[in-house]
């Protein structure tokens, strides 16, 4: 008997649902059985069998009706059959039909309400898997939507399913709204979206979201994570969730025959160390590639390029993004050389800008710019080729520096930094920079600062206003060049408190421009850039007030960067190396190539007259010595207006000597 109890015990635990179904389809049986008993043995006046009398009970119990197949006349027939047919209606829509509608009913219920939640396993292939919430999941879906084609997302979050989703859905509508006023049409019916509420380390979870069948698996960390924080161990040491996914998402893709490329995000020189040594130690399968991607690595790079060049922050919008024209890469022809490969695509397709040829043996890739990789052009009509002289002159437009704040990410700039100043010394040039910073940031980074163009490292409270202006004052006063300004924002910040420092500086970078301006009348504030990093994106608008276009928003490059290695992953070794400022040469005596900005009176000894796009790219391609060929990309005008050369090489242009080139060089 308590064997009987224990395994009724355990089946209703484990499955409920089947014990009721199997109580409702007994009783209903037992009641047949029943009915079927009595007219068979009391009632049996038409002579009919068992099995006969056991279906008409059952027809009875299960529809409510078919009772004139036992009580042919109810005037005639006894008043305990008629009871008993009674009985048997009653129970049937009681027992059964009440009991069986409420079971489908419970159960079409739970059905979707477990869709709802992502709970039902998903059959999909050739999919994008994003696994863990955070902010930079937004930009991803957001820059997929300006991609222009099929996606098919899936995102795995510990976090509520319908807020994620609320989050994705306001994101892409104001972007779809603000793109109509511009003109531009953009079809959210192209993507597909799945929230799905889970565990990243959860062989069930990922299962169920088919991710041996994704084309791209995206792994992210702890939404709240902010390196150096000393909340608790796992802030401190690392994002340990970025670690525990990665090693479950090894664990099941191991065996699979699926090209899949797999990106890691990782914020803290940890955290990149332990994935890189699993990388390593776990991977050898050719059809699996991973890359990870350090933020603040990428980030520092990348501000410290704005910081020399601040014009790059506004074409790296573009190209880092598919909103336009983008980076591509395609196999070379290995029986040719890298040039001839290059000139090759140059003179068939007049909808791509070839950059550089990267690689080994028979990997070798060709890389390129173009608006969209499937559309190719060539000459409708032939053109005399031109030539004229270059300045030979290398010098930078904006000797001087100042830096405001500092995060995670300074020592990454300083780095870049230095490694452009490496290169750049040579030249017999004055290269200065000024920081200021409060008194935690200086005693946290003093080592950092020593370097020997820092002309000054000023340590102030960033709310005594009156001394912060004095010191700026000072380093722009009576400077006749150009002055660059980074503004950077405050990891410790809270999340209600973010960019508030660095909009604080802003404020006090433009009281001190309204100050010279009112005090020297010939005074040019065009002359000073200011470059802004944010976190938040919520806070644009409020740097926009200030006349300030030239914002970084941190968390959508990284995800900008994701998002095409992630579709492309031959894409992160050309990434890598353009934002790498190279202080040394390789073996062969070779260094990579980077994107540079360079106003056209500095670059050509005679400004060009007016010619087509091809004559121009073509005629500084040949102008330039064979070990640093350079490629002309586009051009700046006004400061504002980026003009990339895809699909352009037969319009006529005619350069100012104030516009900016963006140049592919190796210096």
């Amino acid at each position: 008997m308590n064997k009987i109890r224990e395994w009724i015990s355990l089946r209703v635990a484990t499955k409920p649902r089947m014990v009721i179904l199997n109580i409702i389809i007994f009783i209903n049986l037992l009641i047949s059985i029943l009915g079927a008993l009595a007219v068979f043995i009391f009632y049996n006046e038409n002579n009919i069998g068992f099995w006969e009398a056991f279906y008409y009970s059952f027809s009875i119990v299960i529809t409510g009706g078919g009772i004139e197949n036992i009580i042919p006349d109810v005037s005639e027939a006894n008043i305990t059959l008629i009871i008993l047919g009674t009985t048997m209606v009653l129970f049937g829509m009681i027992v059964f039909s009440g009991a069986v509608l409420g079971y489908v009913v419970s159960y079409i219920s739970d059905f979707i309400e477990r869709a709802s939640k992502g709970e039902k396993k998903l059959y999909l292939q050739n999919h994008i898997v994003i696994l863990n919430w955070n902010i930079k999941v937004n930009q991803i879906i957001s820059d997929l939507l300006y991609e222009n084609q099929k996606e098919k997302v899936v995102i795995l979050t510990q976090g509520n399913k319908d807020e994620v989703m609320k989050t994705i859905e306001n994101k892409l509508s104001d972007i779809i709204e603000r793109e109509e006023k511009r003109g531009i049409k953009l079809n959210r019916k192209l993507l597909t979206i799945v929230v799905v509420e889970g565990n990243s380390f959860s062989v069930k979870d990922l299962n169920d979201i088919s991710i041996k069948k994704a084309k791209s698996i995206i792994i992210f960390g702890r939404k709240d994570y902010r390196e150096g924080s000393s909340d608790n161990y796992e802030n401190f040491y690392g994002d340990i969730l970025v670690i525990k996914s990665f090693v479950q998402v090894l664990d099941m893709i191991r065996d699979t025959k699926e090209n899949i490329n797999v990106v890691v995000e990782t914020r803290d020189a940890w955290t990149s160390k332990i994935v890189k040594n699993i990388m390593q130690n776990e991977i050898t399968q050719d059809n699996i590639s991973i890359k990870t991607i350090d933020s603040n690595i990428i980030l520092g790079q990348l501000l410290s390029q704005f910081w020399i060049m601040p014009e790059l922050n506004l074409v790296y919008r573009d190209l880092f993004s598919y909103k336009g024209a983008e980076f591509h890469s395609s196999k070379v022809d290995n029986e040719l050389t890298d040039t001839e490969n290059m000139e090759m695509l140059f003179k068939n397709d007049i909808s791509a800008i070839p950059l550089t040829v990267m690689g080994d043996g028979n990997d070798r890739r060709l890389f390129y710019i173009a608006d969209d990789d499937s559309q190719k052009r060539v000459f409708s009509s032939s053109f005399d080729e031109i030539s004229f002289k270059l300045s030979g002159n290398s010098s930078i437009e904006r000797k001087k520096l100042i830096l405001l704040g500092s995060n995670s990410k300074l020592i990454h700039i300083i780095n870049s930094l230095d490694k452009f100043y490496n290169e750049y010394k040579d030249r017999n040039e004055d290269f200065e920079v000024l920081i200021i910073d409060d008194k935690e940031g200086i005693k946290e980074n003093k080592e950092i600062y020593k370097k020997s163009y820092i002309s000054d490292v000023i340590e102030v409270d960033i709310y005594n206003v009156n001394e912060i202006c004095e010191k700026i004052e000072s380093f722009m006063n009576g400077n006749d060049e150009r002055i660059s300004i980074l503004i950077l924002s405050n990891d410790n910040e809270s999340l209600y408190d973010q960019d508030a420092f660095a909009i604080m500086y802003l404020l006090y970078i433009k009281e001190v421009i309204c100050n010279l301006s009112n005090r020297n009348k010939n005074f040019d504030k065009d002359k000073i850039d200011i470059i802004i990093e944010i976190v938040n994106p919520q806070n644009i608008d409020v740097i926009r007030s200030y006349d300030v276009d030239n914002f970084v928003v941190s968390n959508e490059y990284v995800s900008n960067l994701i998002t095409q290695i992630g579709n492309n992953e031959s894409l992160y070794e050309f990434y890598m190396d353009i934002l790498h400022y190279d202080d040394l040469v390789d073996i062969n005596g070779n260094k990579s190539k980077e994107i540079y900005i360079k106003r056209v009176d500095s670059f050509f000894d005679v400004i060009p007259d007016s010619c087509n796009v091809y004559q121009l790219i073509k005629a500084v391609y040949d102008s330039t010595p064979k070990e640093n060929k350079v490629i002309l990309i586009g051009y700046i005008r006004n400061n504002r207006e980026v003009n990339i050369f895809t699909n352009s090489y037969e319009k006529e242009i005619k350069l100012r000597a104030d516009d900016k080139l963006i140049i592919f060089s190796k210096n």
